[in-house]
Protein backbone atom coordinates (compact mmCIF):
# COMPACT_ATOMS: atom_id res chain seq x y z
CA UNK A 1 0.00 0.00 0.00
CA UNK A 2 1.29 3.46 -0.87
CA UNK A 3 2.50 5.53 2.04
CA UNK A 4 -0.27 7.74 3.30
CA UNK A 5 0.56 11.12 4.75
CA UNK A 6 -1.92 12.01 7.42
CA UNK A 7 -4.16 14.97 6.78
CA UNK A 8 -5.51 16.57 9.86
CA UNK A 9 -7.58 19.65 9.16
CA UNK A 10 -10.08 21.35 11.41
CA UNK A 11 -13.27 23.40 11.58
CA UNK A 12 -13.33 27.02 12.76
CA UNK A 13 -16.29 27.47 15.09
CA UNK A 14 -16.55 31.23 15.50
CA UNK A 15 -19.28 33.79 14.92
CA UNK A 16 -17.69 37.22 14.76
CA UNK A 17 -18.63 40.39 12.90
CA UNK A 18 -16.15 40.96 10.08
CA UNK A 19 -14.93 37.36 10.06
CA UNK A 20 -16.36 36.51 6.64
CA UNK A 21 -13.39 37.71 4.58
CA UNK A 22 -10.77 35.94 6.67
CA UNK A 23 -12.85 32.77 6.86
CA UNK A 24 -13.25 32.80 3.09
CA UNK A 25 -9.50 33.16 2.63
CA UNK A 26 -8.77 30.38 5.11
CA UNK A 27 -11.28 28.11 3.39
CA UNK A 28 -9.66 28.86 0.04
CA UNK A 29 -6.20 28.11 1.45
CA UNK A 30 -7.49 24.85 2.89
CA UNK A 31 -9.17 23.85 -0.38
CA UNK A 32 -6.05 24.59 -2.43
CA UNK A 33 -4.09 22.26 -0.19
CA UNK A 34 -6.62 19.45 -0.31
CA UNK A 35 -7.10 19.76 -4.07
CA UNK A 36 -3.36 19.14 -4.58
CA UNK A 37 -3.30 20.89 -7.93
CA UNK A 38 -0.86 23.71 -7.03
CA UNK A 39 2.64 23.42 -5.58
CA UNK A 40 3.87 25.25 -2.48
CA UNK A 41 5.26 28.22 -4.39
CA UNK A 42 1.95 28.67 -6.20
CA UNK A 43 -0.03 28.52 -2.96
CA UNK A 44 2.31 30.91 -1.10
CA UNK A 45 0.61 34.12 -2.42
CA UNK A 46 -2.77 32.87 -1.17
CA UNK A 47 -1.23 32.24 2.24
CA UNK A 48 0.22 35.78 2.27
CA UNK A 49 -3.15 37.25 1.34
CA UNK A 50 -4.86 35.27 4.09
CA UNK A 51 -2.38 36.41 6.74
CA UNK A 52 -2.77 40.03 5.61
CA UNK A 53 -6.56 39.87 5.85
CA UNK A 54 -6.45 38.29 9.30
CA UNK A 55 -4.02 40.92 10.58
CA UNK A 56 -6.15 43.72 9.16
CA UNK A 57 -9.47 42.48 10.53
CA UNK A 58 -8.39 41.38 14.00
CA UNK A 59 -5.51 43.65 14.97
CA UNK A 60 -7.44 44.66 18.11
CA UNK A 61 -8.26 41.11 19.27
CA UNK A 62 -5.17 39.13 20.28
CA UNK A 63 -7.08 35.95 21.02
CA UNK A 64 -8.81 35.66 17.65
CA UNK A 65 -5.92 37.16 15.69
CA UNK A 66 -3.39 34.61 16.88
CA UNK A 67 -5.74 31.63 16.71
CA UNK A 68 -6.49 32.40 13.06
CA UNK A 69 -2.84 33.07 12.25
CA UNK A 70 -2.01 29.68 13.76
CA UNK A 71 -4.49 28.08 11.37
CA UNK A 72 -2.93 29.84 8.38
CA UNK A 73 0.54 28.68 9.46
CA UNK A 74 -0.74 25.13 9.80
CA UNK A 75 -2.12 25.12 6.28
CA UNK A 76 1.11 26.47 4.83
CA UNK A 77 3.10 23.95 6.84
CA UNK A 78 0.97 21.13 5.45
CA UNK A 79 1.54 22.47 1.95
CA UNK A 80 5.31 22.39 2.32
CA UNK A 81 5.15 18.99 3.98
CA UNK A 82 3.12 17.63 1.10
CA UNK A 83 5.93 18.60 -1.28
CA UNK A 84 8.59 17.23 1.08
CA UNK A 85 10.05 20.61 2.03
CA UNK A 86 10.37 19.61 5.66
CA UNK A 87 12.38 22.54 6.98
CA UNK A 88 9.91 25.05 5.56
CA UNK A 89 7.04 23.00 6.96
CA UNK A 90 8.57 22.92 10.43
CA UNK A 91 9.11 26.69 10.36
CA UNK A 92 5.40 27.23 9.77
CA UNK A 93 4.32 24.63 12.33
CA UNK A 94 6.53 26.21 14.97
CA UNK A 95 5.04 29.62 14.20
CA UNK A 96 1.61 28.04 14.44
CA UNK A 97 2.36 26.74 17.92
CA UNK A 98 3.65 30.16 18.96
CA UNK A 99 0.53 31.91 17.71
CA UNK A 100 -1.72 29.37 19.41
CA UNK A 101 0.08 29.84 22.71
CA UNK A 102 -0.29 33.60 22.50
CA UNK A 103 -4.01 33.19 21.86
CA UNK A 104 -4.33 30.82 24.82
CA UNK A 105 -2.43 33.23 27.07
CA UNK A 106 -5.24 35.73 26.47
CA UNK A 107 -8.08 33.25 26.98
CA UNK A 108 -8.70 29.54 26.53
CA UNK A 109 -10.42 28.80 23.25
CA UNK A 110 -10.99 25.62 21.21
CA UNK A 111 -9.44 26.86 17.98
CA UNK A 112 -6.09 27.72 19.56
CA UNK A 113 -5.95 24.39 21.39
CA UNK A 114 -6.82 22.62 18.14
CA UNK A 115 -4.18 24.40 16.07
CA UNK A 116 -1.50 23.74 18.67
CA UNK A 117 -2.44 20.07 18.67
CA UNK A 118 -2.44 19.81 14.88
CA UNK A 119 0.91 21.56 14.45
CA UNK A 120 2.52 19.33 17.06
CA UNK A 121 0.96 16.26 15.46
CA UNK A 122 2.54 17.02 12.11
CA UNK A 123 5.92 17.84 13.62
CA UNK A 124 5.86 14.44 15.31
CA UNK A 125 5.76 12.95 11.82
CA UNK A 126 8.68 14.90 10.33
CA UNK A 127 10.97 15.82 13.22
CA UNK A 128 13.39 13.34 14.82
CA UNK A 129 11.87 10.48 16.80
CA UNK A 130 12.95 12.16 20.03
CA UNK A 131 10.48 14.97 19.33
CA UNK A 132 7.62 12.50 18.84
CA UNK A 133 8.50 10.70 22.06
CA UNK A 134 8.57 13.97 24.00
CA UNK A 135 5.48 15.53 22.44
CA UNK A 136 3.26 12.79 21.01
CA UNK A 137 0.98 12.52 24.03
CA UNK A 138 0.31 16.25 23.92
CA UNK A 139 -1.73 15.82 20.73
CA UNK A 140 -4.52 13.85 22.42
CA UNK A 141 -4.31 15.93 25.58
CA UNK A 142 -4.83 19.12 23.58
CA UNK A 143 -7.68 17.49 21.66
CA UNK A 144 -9.29 16.77 25.02
CA UNK A 145 -8.88 20.45 25.89
CA UNK A 146 -10.76 21.32 22.70
CA UNK A 147 -13.58 18.93 23.55
CA UNK A 148 -13.84 20.29 27.09
CA UNK A 149 -14.81 23.62 25.51
CA UNK A 150 -16.60 22.33 22.39
CA UNK A 151 -18.02 18.87 23.03
CA UNK A 152 -18.83 18.01 19.42
CA UNK A 153 -15.81 19.51 17.67
CA UNK A 154 -15.35 16.99 14.88
CA UNK A 155 -11.77 18.02 14.13
CA UNK A 156 -10.74 17.19 17.69
CA UNK A 157 -12.71 13.93 17.56
CA UNK A 158 -10.84 13.09 14.36
CA UNK A 159 -7.52 13.71 16.08
CA UNK A 160 -8.43 11.23 18.80
CA UNK A 161 -9.50 8.60 16.27
CA UNK A 162 -6.53 9.07 13.96
CA UNK A 163 -4.06 8.13 16.67
CA UNK A 164 -5.42 4.57 16.39
CA UNK A 165 -5.92 4.48 12.64
CA UNK A 166 -2.64 5.99 11.43
CA UNK A 167 -0.32 4.71 14.14
CA UNK A 168 2.40 2.20 13.23
CA UNK A 169 0.88 -1.26 12.91
CA UNK A 170 2.17 -2.43 16.28
CA UNK A 171 0.29 0.39 18.03
CA UNK A 172 -2.75 0.72 15.75
CA UNK A 173 -6.25 -0.34 16.71
CA UNK A 174 -8.36 0.00 13.58
CA UNK A 175 -11.62 -1.11 15.17
CA UNK A 176 -11.26 1.41 17.98
CA UNK A 177 -10.46 4.24 15.59
CA UNK A 178 -13.37 3.39 13.30
CA UNK A 179 -15.75 3.18 16.26
CA UNK A 180 -14.88 6.74 17.31
CA UNK A 181 -15.46 8.09 13.81
CA UNK A 182 -18.65 6.16 13.09
CA UNK A 183 -20.21 7.16 16.41
CA UNK A 184 -19.52 10.83 15.72
CA UNK A 185 -20.32 11.17 12.03
CA UNK A 186 -23.75 12.51 13.01
CA UNK A 187 -22.05 15.68 14.22
CA UNK A 188 -20.44 16.44 10.86
CA UNK A 189 -21.61 19.59 9.12
CA UNK A 190 -21.62 19.24 5.29
CA UNK A 191 -20.26 22.79 5.05
CA UNK A 192 -17.09 21.70 6.86
CA UNK A 193 -15.52 20.03 3.86
CA UNK A 194 -12.25 19.19 5.57
CA UNK A 195 -13.92 17.32 8.42
CA UNK A 196 -16.21 15.42 6.07
CA UNK A 197 -13.24 14.49 3.89
CA UNK A 198 -11.03 13.49 6.82
CA UNK A 199 -13.65 11.27 8.46
CA UNK A 200 -14.42 9.41 5.26
CA UNK A 201 -10.80 9.13 4.16
CA UNK A 202 -9.75 7.78 7.55
CA UNK A 203 -12.56 5.23 7.54
CA UNK A 204 -11.63 4.14 4.04
CA UNK A 205 -7.97 3.86 4.97
CA UNK A 206 -8.84 1.91 8.11
CA UNK A 207 -11.04 -0.59 6.28
CA UNK A 208 -8.31 -0.98 3.69
CA UNK A 209 -5.79 -1.75 6.44
CA UNK A 210 -8.23 -4.40 7.66
CA UNK A 211 -8.43 -5.84 4.12
CA UNK A 212 -12.11 -4.93 3.87
CA UNK A 213 -11.84 -3.42 0.42
CA UNK A 214 -15.55 -3.10 -0.39
CA UNK A 215 -16.15 -1.14 2.82
CA UNK A 216 -13.04 0.93 2.13
CA UNK A 217 -14.32 1.94 -1.30
CA UNK A 218 -17.62 3.16 0.12
CA UNK A 219 -15.89 5.74 2.30
CA UNK A 220 -13.04 6.57 -0.05
CA UNK A 221 -15.52 7.42 -2.80
CA UNK A 222 -17.41 9.66 -0.37
CA UNK A 223 -14.15 11.43 0.41
CA UNK A 224 -13.39 11.82 -3.28
CA UNK A 225 -16.73 13.55 -3.78
CA UNK A 226 -15.46 16.32 -1.50
CA UNK A 227 -12.04 16.77 -3.12
CA UNK A 228 -12.09 14.96 -6.50
CA UNK A 229 -8.44 15.73 -7.34
CA UNK A 230 -6.92 14.65 -4.03
CA UNK A 231 -4.03 12.38 -4.99
CA UNK A 232 -3.91 10.49 -1.71
CA UNK A 233 -7.55 9.54 -1.91
CA UNK A 234 -7.15 8.52 -5.56
CA UNK A 235 -4.15 6.35 -4.67
CA UNK A 236 -6.05 4.60 -1.89
CA UNK A 237 -8.97 3.91 -4.22
CA UNK A 238 -6.46 2.38 -6.65
CA UNK A 239 -5.13 0.18 -3.85
CA UNK A 240 -8.65 -0.89 -2.89
CA UNK A 241 -9.41 -1.84 -6.50
CA UNK A 242 -6.35 -4.07 -6.86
Amino acid sequence: MKKFILFIFSFISLSISGFADSYSSLENLRDLLYAQELNAEQILPYYAQTVSEIQKEFSDDEKILNALLARAEYFMGRTYQLYEQKENAITHYEKGVEYAEISLSVQENPLAYLMKSECISQMCAIKPTSYAIANGLKVVSLADDVLSLDEFNTAAIYLKASRWIYAPQIFADQKKGRKILLENMKYLNPKDKDDVFNFNLALGYSFLCSKLKDDALVYLNKALEVYPTNKFCISLISDANE
